[in-house]
């Protein structure tokens, strides 16, 4: 190896380092804003659910607490990548992050769902009102 590869080499290591430092502060106070702005919306949504006593509306707002809790685990999931770097962390972390995707996906899936059958319970509760 020359001096000038050996230079270049050093050169982008310290270039990749500079920036995955850069990104660790800039990312991880913003991820745990999300962490807790999720991890409340989850508690508020499933109280919200409690209190709710049309069936569909209910299934409706739960779903909301569950798209909030992908969100949790997804950022948690992200945020735990910065606090440690070995294989194990990286496996565990991938793993709540696909399945905080999972659950978010089926979440916003059910809820387009819910949503219309949710409307009509809302006009057939109306009609019948009146």
């Amino acid at each position: 190896m020359t001096l000038a590869q050996f230079h270049c080499i050093t050169s982008f290591n310290l270039i990749v380092y500079e920036l995955t430092s850069i990104l660790e502060v800039i990312s991880m106070p913003t991820l745990i804003v999300f962490i807790i702005f999720s991890a409340i919306m989850t508690l508020f949504y499933w109280g919200k659910g409690w209190m709710v006593d049309a069936p569909y509306r209910k299934k409706w707002t739960f779903l909301k607490g569950k798209i909030t809790l992908g969100a949790f685990l997804f950022f948690f999931g992200a945020n735990r990548l910065f606090l440690s770097h070995t294989t194990i962390t990286y496996i565990i972390c991938g793993l709540f992050m696909l399945y905080g995707l999972y659950i978010v996906y089926f979440g916003i899936r059910n809820y387009r769902f819910y949503t219309m059958k949710m409307i009509e319970e809302t006009e057939q509760k109306q009609s019948h009102h009146q």
